[in-house]
């Protein structure tokens, strides 16, 4: 008898999205602020996500605008707690959703390195760091909360 071929569904949870990780002693407003000044993005506050309760984490957005890249910077410190030990050498992450072109990439972190009191600012490879995942559910989740929420 014949073996049966079974059809294996790969899923990629999170694809085409890439990670900034930024050593900074900005706190998360003015750091927001050197990016849309250099880079003339609007990075609009979203509020606190709570992604390791009771602890709560700066979130901002920013959106190009329609088939563009969108960006969300999020504060990895809450006063001393980091939300993960694989980055606590890391304040925020910067998630770059959509294709960009790697020298694009390049260009954008080595821009933000020229930021004042930006001590690094590295491409993180997002398999190399699983703790990431749950940190995206949860930006997308406050996200779509965020959206269908009464105003």
């Amino acid at each position: 008898m014949a073996k049966k071929k079974k059809n294996i569904v790969h899923y990629i949870p999170f694809e085409n999205i890439h990670i900034v990780g930024i050593s900074s002693t900005l706190v998360d407003y003015k750091l927001a602020y050197y990016l849309n000044e250099k880079f003339r993005y609007n990075f609009i506050r979203m509020g606190e996500v709570s992604l390791d309760p009771p602890y709560q984490y700066s979130l901002y957005y920013y959106c190009e605008g329609e088939n563009k890249n969108t960006f969300n910077l999020l504060s990895l410190k809450n006063k001393e707690h980091c939300i993960t030990k694989e980055l606590q050498n890391l304040d925020y992450l910067l998630f770059v959703r959509d294709s960009i072109s790697s020298d694009r990439l390049e260009q954008l972190c080595a821009s933000i390195r020229e930021i004042k009191n930006v001590m690094m600012a590295t491409i993180l490879d997002i398999n190399r760091f699983p703790c990431i995942f749950p940190i995206l559910d949860g930006i997308e989740y406050y996200e779509i909360e965020t959206i269908n929420s009464p105003k």
